[in-house]
């Protein structure tokens, strides 16, 4: 079931909303002040794996910010180091515009997005967390971790 979710967006506000998995995964690997290469590289197989793995109100959704997800994930990245404060305030400014957008669409197709993109989200941030960084807080929880 597929939903006609680019009704009413112009050209420019369709390419924004195709840039949020990228928005969402890059501040999702920034939560720790900087994005490793292993939040990056799992932000774009998670991208991908949606064209086929997400809900079937997504998958045109998916499959469009798929086609250039690469692209703008490594000029979000190119941004970041020129200007890290600035191109932060930016991606901010971009996620609330979509949201805006994404509050006016169908009910079933923005439910689907907003808990998709959260989950993308909350994907590429554990991305470099390893199983044993918990284990650690078993063997000895004074042990300091950094």
């Amino acid at each position: 079931m597929e939903t006609n979710y680019l009704s009413g967006l112009s050209a420019s506000e369709e390419q924004l909303l195709h840039k949020a998995p990228v928005l969402v995964g890059v501040i999702a690997a920034m939560k720790d002040g900087k994005a490793s290469p292993s939040e990056l590289k799992d932000a774009v197989k998670l991208a991908h794996f949606r064209t086929f793995t997400s809900s079937p109100i997504l998958k045109a959704f998916y499959t469009a910010c798929d086609r250039d997800f690469k692209k703008n994930l490594d000029h979000m990245m190119i941004e970041l180091k020129r200007d890290e404060e600035g191109t932060m305030n930016q991606m901010h400014v971009d996620l609330t515009a979509i949201d805006i957008m994404i509050d006016k669409m169908p009910g079933e197709f923005r439910t689907a997005l907003e808990q998709s993109l959260y989950s993308f989200g909350k994907h590429v941030s554990k991305a470099d967390h390893s199983w044993l960084d918990d284990l650690a807080l078993f063997v000895d929880p004074f042990i300091p971790l950094d």
